[in-house]
């Protein structure tokens, strides 16, 4: 069961939210015995919600789990961050790096269900290209979507481990997909750094790419998480951990069928099918974009949504070299914990595969099936 909003929205009598104070009731159980959840995305809708919300919310595993969400949006990490101390927000599916700062600014949040688990923000150089290792961009024209992005001080935290220097990267503004390719082919920059889906969009515009991917990218799992406030998290470690397996279901729902995933957030965000673009092309792009994001977000010592105290330390370690944090000012304990883990990953995964392989014939009314 789902409810949208923007925060200091619209009030939502199911959720009991006031707009004029932009806070949470207490009363968080319906009379029905429901838990109602008030649960924020920090960017505009992309394939990836199919992970961390259409499949949950359309497959009815959310449902299922007891759980009343109420979904909203809000422009960025930082933001997402200052929902949950406010209280606006119990749960958020940000990238750490808002986390960290907030924690290392005294922020008691913590991330307890790791979304992004795997290695998905690299350089790519074109396949003819000279360079070969991390530290051969010292010098170099580095193509970003924008000035602002995350993956700025990403590539400059894996120079200075890899041995390089971080000073003698030059960031190029470049935009996405066929602009970005259009700078790396015409030699205005040398090299990009994007995520796992961008370039699973930017190799279907006849360009060969080169990823560099050393040990040290490798390492770098734990890129967005669902994060709360520990006194929320405390409190409602229940149905925290029932959210959680709804997200790994979805996971595994979204691998099993990705067509009917994308489907499923096109139901609930019409806004992702581009006017006059033919449907097919469409869903066969952001189905590749989805596919490259499952294979960023698969078990970690096979278990969903989980990471290794390395992986986060990598993470921390990776944000001290940026500067983004002072060294010593957050531990792994401080930013993660894996108390829900093993409720998020108690359920049949065949029966969903089997759910995710029949859903439309069991369900042919379901709006997400007409295509």
């Amino acid at each position: 069961m789902r409810f949208r909003s923007l925060i200091c929205g619209t009030v939502l009598i199911t959720l009991a939210v006031t707009s004029a104070a932009c806070s949470s009731d207490p009363e968080t159980t319906g009379a029905d015995g429901t838990m109602r959840i008030n649960y924020t995305h920090s960017s505009a809708p992309s394939p990836s919600f199919a992970l961390f919300e259409c499949v949950a919310d359309r497959a009815g595993f959310w449902k299922d789990e007891g759980l009343a969400v109420t979904v909203n949006t809000i422009d960025g990490g930082t933001a997402a961050m200052q929902s949950l101390v406010s209280g606006q927000s119990d749960i958020t599916d940000t990238g750490t790096s808002s986390l960290l700062p907030a924690v290392a600014a005294g922020g008691e949040l913590v991330a307890f269900h790791s979304l992004v688990t795997g290695a998905f923000v690299y350089p790519a150089v074109l396949a003819s290209s000279p360079i070969t290792e991390m530290p051969d961009l010292e010098g170099k024209r580095v193509g970003a979507l924008s000035l602002a992005s995350g993956g700025i001080p990403f590539l400059k935290s894996v120079m200075a481990a890899s041995g390089g220097d971080p000073e003698k990267l030059k960031f190029i503004a470049v935009g996405d997909g066929a602009p970005a390719v259009a700078a790396l082919q015409n030699g205005q920059v040398d090299a990009l750094i994007f995520g796992d889906t961008n370039y699973a969009l930017m190799e279907k515009l006849d360009v060969e790419l080169r990823y560099l991917i050393n040990d040290v990218v490798r390492k770098s799992g734990f890129g967005v998480a669902y994060s709360a406030r520990r006194d929320w998290l405390t409190a409602n470690r229940d149905a925290a951990g029932r959210f959680a397996r709804a997200a790994s279901k979805a996971y595994v729902f979204a691998k099993a069928n990705p067509e009917l995933a994308m489907r499923m957030c096109w139901d609930i965000y019409p806004e992702l099918l581009p006017a006059g673009k033919d449907e097919a092309d469409a869903l066969e792009s952001q189905v590749t974009a989805l596919v490259a994001r499952l294979a960023s977000s698969g078990p970690v010592e096979g278990k969903i949504g989980f990471a290794t105290d390395e992986q986060v330390q990598s993470v921390i370690d990776q944000q001290v070299m940026a500067d983004v944090i002072k060294g010593g000012s957050v531990t792994v304990a401080d930013v993660w914990t894996a108390e829900v883990n093993t409720v998020a990953n108690d359920f049949d995964q065949q029966e969903v595969e089997k759910l995710a392989a029949s859903f439309c014939d069991d369900h042919p009314d379901s709006s997400s099936c007409a295509g």
